[in-house]
């Protein structure tokens, strides 16, 4: 599976795994990097890239060969697609 730059704003990356639903691990040719939520933002570690602010829950799925993140912001749910497998 790829991570495809479409609105997050993620680069190319390979995932590796789904810890939970809340948290995504992609590799890139440096490291083992983690997608999560941390203090009400969506980040990247190690390091601290932030692709969301002000978030209150977060959920990763895959529909179709498509990775989406769901995302709750003030009561109201946003999706972004964020990778497909290929």
């Amino acid at each position: 599976m790829k991570l495809v730059s479409i609105k997050c704003r993620f680069s190319w990356q390979e995932i590796t795994s789904y810890r939970n639903p809340s948290e995504i691990v992609y590799n890139t040719s440096e490291s083992e990097c983690t997608i999560s939520l941390v203090n009400n933002n969506v980040i990247s570690q190690p390091g601290y890239l932030c692709y969301l602010i002000d978030v209150d829950d977060i959920y990763f799925y895959k529909r179709f060969f498509i990775i989406y993140i769901e995302y709750t912001r003030k009561g109201n749910v946003y999706t972004c697609p964020i990778a497909y497998e290929y």
